[in-house]
């Protein structure tokens, strides 16, 4: 770890690891967020059109 840091990093190992650790999960959760906006999208326009089908059939 302490080459990925380098060696002015003085923080103790167990601190760089959980900050490490946390670092895994914001990405993760980034992703995860990423994936579940594009569902929400791909639903808002399945919405989106059931709804201009409906004006069209009761027209």
């Amino acid at each position: 770890m302490k080459a990925l840091v380098g060696s002015w990093e003085n923080r103790p190992y167990r601190l760089l690891a959980e900050v490490t650790a946390l670092r895994t999960r914001v990405a993760e959760l980034e992703t995860e967020l990423s994936v579940v906006q594009e569902e929400n999208a791909t639903l808002r326009e399945s919405v989106r059109e059931a709804d201009e089908i409906a004006v069209v059939l009761t027209s």
